[in-house]
C-alpha cells in the first residue's frame, strides 16, 4: 500500500495574505540600472531631461503617456482624420448652445454649458472640404474611411442599440426603474435556503 502526503496551505489562508508580505516572500529580481545623475554634463549631453514645476511635471507625464496611446485611440492623435471629425462635431455642438445663452431661454448660466446632452446631436457631420485642404498631411483615404464607417453605424449600430437608449426627463418619472423585482431584497425566501 502506497501512502502519499500532501501538505498545502488552510484553505483561504493564501488569498487572505497582504500584498505586502507577498511582495516580500517573492523577493526582488529586478535587475540594477544605472541611473544618470541629474548634473550639468548629463543635462548638456541629453541623459537627463529636468522638469522644473509640479504642473510642468504632469504635463509632460501626461504627453508622454499619451503619445502611446495614441495609435489605440485616432480620434485623440491629431495626424489622423478621426481627430479633426470630432474636434469639428464638438465645436459645433459648443457654437449651437449659443442662441440659448444669448437668448437667456435656457434657464441659467450652468444649463447653456451642458454640452454633454448634445454629445449624440452632430454625428452625421464631417469636416468640410476647405478645411481638409488646409489639413493637407492627412491622408484623403482617411477622410474616406470616416464616411463609410458613418454609413455602417447608421445602417447597423444606431438602430440596433439606438432603441435602447432613453433620454431623462427634466422631472423624474420612470418610477417603474425602482421595482424591479429580480433583486434579492424582493423575492419571498422564507422557504428557500441559503
Amino acid at each position: 500500500m502506497c501512502r502519499v502526503s500532501l501538505q498545502a496551505a488552510v484553505p483561504g489562508t493564501f488569498f487572505w495574505k497582504s500584498n505586502v508580505g507577498l511582495a516580500q516572500a517573492g523577493g526582488t529580481h529586478f535587475p540594477r540600472t544605472v541611473q544618470k545623475r541629474p548634473n550639468w554634463e548629463n543635462i548638456n549631453k541629453g541623459f537627463v531631461v529636468m522638469i522644473d514645476g509640479y504642473q510642468a511635471g504632469l504635463t509632460a507625464a501626461a504627453l508622454a503617456s499619451m503619445v502611446g496611446l495614441m495609435e489605440d485611440f485616432p480620434q485623440f492623435n491629431p495626424t489622423r482624420a478621426s481627430f479633426f471629425t470630432n474636434t469639428y462635431r464638438w465645436t459645433l455642438r459648443y457654437l449651437s448652445q449659443l442662441p440659448d445663452w444669448l437668448s437667456g431661454k435656457s434657464g441659467n448660466y450652468v444649463e447653456t454649458h451642458k454640452v454633454y446632452r448634445k454629445r449624440f446631436f452632430y454625428l452625421d457631420k464631417f469636416v468640410p472640404q476647405w478645411i481638409r485642404n488646409i489639413l493637407f498631411f492627412i491622408d484623403p483615404k482617411e477622410w474616406k474611411k470616416e464616411e463609410v464607417e458613418w454609413i455602417r453605424y447608421s445602417k447597423f449600430a444606431e438602430p440596433s442599440f439606438g432603441k435602447y437608449y432613453k433620454y431623462p426627463s427634466k422631472k423624474f418619472n420612470n418610477w417603474n426603474s425602482m421595482r424591479i423585482t429580480e433583486t434579492i431584497e424582493n423575492l419571498d425566501i422564507t422557504h428557500g435556503s441559503i
